[in-house]
């Protein structure tokens, strides 16, 4: 009987794993005596706020699998802390789910120690559903080109992610319509209509167009989001 993680990090789920005989036969088409086949079976699933207790787990079992899910919540805690402390604040904490993913100490089912789509947030900075221009203390809304580029990347990694774990499930067509429309506003915004310049590609210096290194960069980011499972 063992615990792990939820891919999430937001649950925990206790399985076992049980051996079953089975009808198998070899090469010749002889019966095998005594085959067994053996397949994990799931007991049970726990919020973190939860009191890890069920008729199949015994006592010290649930011990131990209370302390090893405090052990993770610690761990994620820290290194939420430990971003934030860089200007990274939020984002999703992620299991480890296969060998190459975190650490090499780190187990399968344990905590990562990867926190996706964490949002840049420099000091001084002011988050608001919808900016206020009509009212005072606009300097909090001046923006550096490299905010810009730190948040739409994590934007995209945002949305790639939220695909992955959600499907089709993520947003309805209008909501897509309306992501679309925002998007718009913000390309009249880093064009001629906004910051002034028209960017095309550079053939002399063989510098591909910005829409050529959007879709590579989009690529690579598509990529790693899909490594993280």
């Amino acid at each position: 009987m063992y615990i792990k993680l939820t891919q999430n990090c937001d649950r925990c789920i206790v399985l076992k794993t049980v051996s079953s005989s089975i009808v198998a036969y070899d090469e010749k088409n002889n019966l095998i005596k005594g085959a067994r086949k053996n397949s994990t079976v799931k007991i049970a699933e726990f919020s973190h706020e939860q009191k890890i207790e069920h008729c199949e787990i015994p006592p010290e079992d649930a011990e131990r699998f209370t302390n090893w899910r405090e052990e993770q919540i610690r761990r994620i805690h820290i290194a939420l802390l430990g971003n934030a402390s860089e200007g990274m604040h939020g984002g999703i904490p992620q299991a480890k789910t296969k060998s190459t993913m975190g650490k090499s100490e780190i187990k399968i089912g344990e905590f990562s120690g990867v926190i996706l789509g964490g949002i840049l947030i420099n000091p001084g900075t002011h988050l608001t559903p919808e900016l206020d221009l009509d009212r005072e203390g606009l300097e909090n809304v001046l923006i550096a080109t490299s905010e810009v580029k730190s948040d739409l990347l994590n934007i995209c990694k945002r949305i790639l992610y939220t695909i992955q774990t959600n499907g089709k499930k993520y947003c309805s067509a209008e909501d897509a319509r309306e992501m679309l429309v925002a998007h718009s506003a913000l390309g009249c915004a880093l064009d001629s209509r906004g910051i002034g310049y028209v960017i095309k590609k550079d053939d002399s210096a063989q510098i591909p167009s910005p829409a050529d290194q959007g879709t590579t960069l989009f690529n690579k980011i598509k990529k790693e989001v899909q490594l993280i499972r």
